[in-house]
């Protein structure tokens, strides 16, 4: 007798529905490389946050999106990640740029 395929780790395969199949074929053209996801281990190690700020961030709308991969699992899209840090720095040095504060006319540094 044979394991249900629930014990095995694995759920029984299903026939992808057609925008499922549609962007399988899409995706697996044979010069495109598939994008490398990350866990949230690795992460946690590229932006210097932990778990808890990761998850307000995203449901903030303020990080990108996880990747279901399996009904316990989930990663990040690699390139997402380091788009997001490119414009947090993007956003630093914007602000880091602005004019800097003149005391007004009549007035010491003291305020006097």
């Amino acid at each position: 007798m044979h394991a249900p395929a629930r014990m095995l780790g694995y759920a029984k395969a299903q026939a992808p529905t057609t925008r499922e199949s549609s962007a399988m074929n899409v995706q697996s053209a044979p010069n495109d490389t598939l994008p490398r996801l990350l866990r949230l281990q690795q992460v946690g190690e590229i932006t210097g946050l932990r778990r808890s700020m990761i998850y307000q961030l995203e449901a903030d709308g303020n990080f990108p999106r996880r990747v279901k991969l399996a009904t316990r699992a989930v990663g990040w899209v690699e390139s997402e990640i380091r788009a997001w840090i490119a414009a947090r720095i993007m956003i630093r040095d914007v602000f880091n740029q602005r004019a800097p504060v003149v005391p007004e006319s009549g007035r010491d540094s003291k305020g006097c």
